[in-house]
């Protein structure tokens, strides 16, 4: 078991990340690699709670709301948008925008990281437990 995970999940989001990794067939092992998240692992770790990055230098949070709402803040400055999960993917819309962009989620040491479905660089982020905004 990951004790890195334990300092950002609490003890309830643990355990169900721990049974739905005990049902993948890709476990994580104790060298700290990436293990990708279902789409259920996802929604498990997000819902209700807060990801925290910074992005160019800059401090972002984002808290994804169990009804599919989302709200983004960086330097004060909050946008609001939707998010779901699609397969085994984070999805998020940003009006005015209609498009829908994906990412798959992967979880590594204390943190997890954002891949976005059509390539690019990881974001990794912290989960904090519930609205940190």
């Amino acid at each position: 078991m990951r004790k890195v995970i334990a300092r950002v999940l609490p003890v309830r989001l643990l355990a169900i990340v721990v049974v739905a990794w005990a049902a993948c067939s890709v476990a994580p092992d104790a060298q700290g690699d990436e293990t990708a998240l279902s789409g259920d692992e996802i929604q498990t770790v997000l819902s209700g709670n807060t990801a925290s990055g910074v992005q160019d230098g800059v401090a972002w949070r984002q808290y994804f709301a169990p009804s599919g709402a989302t709200t983004y803040i960086t330097q004060g400055r909050p946008s609001l948008g939707q998010w779901s999960v699609r397969d085994d993917y984070y999805c998020s819309t940003w009006p005015p925008f209609p498009s829908w962009s994906c990412y798959a989620v992967t979880m590594e040491d204390d943190h997890i990281n954002f891949l976005p479905k059509e390539g690019g660089d990881p974001w990794p982020v912290r989960v904090l437990v519930g609205n940190q905004l």
